[in-house]
């Protein structure tokens, strides 16, 4: 039996809406999920052979368990906590190389990679990743929040930074600059899941076979949210996807 810890936010729903329906093919498997919410009270606490650590910035709903006893597992999962996409896209809306666009400001490639690095170190997948790690633990997978719902793209959103940075031509760049900020979690030994190539749009949205949006028009739910549709969190179906690449990697 191999057991996983996953640790995450709102986004980790889509793997716990996928593991209900997928838990009963992998008997050989279990999780256990600690996820952060709003109304949550009780601090995440990581225990491992070298201690434990308390995160105080997640908090677990009363009644449900809220410290990680890594010598219960076998692998952890991180899912979300601030490493996104998002972040680096907010930093190219007013700040770009001289190389780029134009915009409010031009910095140089230094100052941008650096930017980069302390915003990666600042999440708080970062800092769980580091409390695994200073207790002993080794196994470690990140999935990133998966990029924003390719709705963004269907001209009710021209002012979104998605629109505007594809419009310039320069959603590789951003995208690229996502991928290669994982290197900090690499170099702390944590296997990275990278986003699916087969649920990316445009490089820097997903698909929206895969959003928790509602978007068709003839949909009588499309109208009672249109203006609030949920454009960040992914489905069930998209869940199903990181868990079949993390329980083959796990398992091995």
């Amino acid at each position: 039996m191999t057991k996983i810890a996953l640790i995450g936010n709102s986004h980790t729903a889509m793997l716990k809406l996928a593991w209900d329906q997928l838990s009963y093919t992998k008997t050989n498997v279990s999780i256990d999920f600690y996820i952060w919410r709003s109304t949550g009270e009780n601090r995440l606490v990581i225990k491992g052979v070298n201690g434990e650590t308390q995160i105080d910035q997640i908090k677990i709903l009363p009644g449900l368990a809220s410290t990680v006893a890594l010598d219960n597992y076998d692998a952890v999962l991180i899912c979300g906590l601030g490493f996104e996409l998002k972040q680096f896209l907010d930093v190219y809306r007013t700040h770009r190389l001289t190389s780029q666009s134009e915009t409010k400001f031009l910095i140089s490639e230094d100052c941008f990679n650096a930017t980069v690095e302390e915003l990666t170190k600042n999440s708080l997948a970062f800092k769980v990743n580091q409390a695994l790690v200073n207790a002993g633990f080794k196994k470690v997978f990140l999935v990133p929040t998966p990029r924003s719902s390719e709705y963004l793209l269907n001209g009710e959103y021209t002012d979104d930074v998605h629109q505007i940075c594809i419009d310039n031509e320069e959603q590789s760049f951003v995208s690229e600059t996502f991928v290669n900020a994982s290197q900090y979690f690499c170099e702390l030994g944590t296997e990275v899941l990278h986003q699916p190539d087969e649920t990316i749009v445009g490089e820097i949205c997903t698909d929206k076979l895969f959003s928790n949006a509602y978007g068709t028009p003839e949909s009588e739910r499309y109208f009672e949210l249109k203006g609030r549709r949920d454009l960040i969190h992914m489905n069930e179906k998209y869940g199903k996807i990181v868990l079949q690449s993390l329980i083959g990697k796990s398992v091995q």
